[in-house]
């Protein structure tokens, strides 16, 4: 399969493992468990999932690929439905997508990041202070001159005890 603008990737729908960081949402007045998926382009939502829903949303049809990382076969769609997803701050708009089989809930970096669930960084940087101890600031204080700037010793020549080649 080629990449195209349909076609929409997350990292994994596999297995529901009880060790991965679920946090509670609401979809439809129902509250549900999902992971986010930094990796996600979009929002899924597994058979089981969706059974607890089915009463109160439509499911519209989904004109995309979706496929795992690293995979090159699509996940069977059975449609798509636009809804609110919620937390205990904030209410976002979002498109999430039934697929076959029982996988979980995974939330998509956009809607997570909507939520203030996900806060992607772009840039990192780090500062050190300069903060010396008191003899080494007194001789960065004293000789100045000599610890700022691109300097030249003058009249002096290196002596060196390995030989150059």
């Amino acid at each position: 399969m080629g990449s195209s603008s349909d076609d929409e990737y997350l990292y994994t729908v596999y297995t529901i493992n009880p060790k991965q960081p679920l946090t509670k949402t609401i979809v439809e007045n129902t509250a549900i468990d999902v992971i986010v998926d930094s990796g996600a382009s979009v929002s899924i939502m597994d058979e089981t999932a969706y059974t607890k829903l089915q009463d109160k949303v439509q499911l519209q049809r989904a004109n995309i690929k979706i496929c795992t990382y690293g995979s090159r076969t699509a996940l069977p769609l059975l449609g798509k439905f636009c809804t609110t997803v919620s937390n205990s701050t904030k209410i976002v708009p979002t498109v999430f997508y039934i697929a076959k089989g029982h996988y979980g809930l995974l939330l998509s970096c956009q809607t997570a990041t909507e939520l203030g669930l996900l806060k992607i960084i772009n840039s990192v940087s780090h500062t050190t202070p300069k903060v010396h101890p008191p003899f080494l600031e007194s001789l960065l204080t004293q000789h100045a001159n000599i610890f700022e700037g691109i300097g030249k010793l003058k009249d002096f020549q290196v002596k060196s005890r390995t030989p150059c080649h």
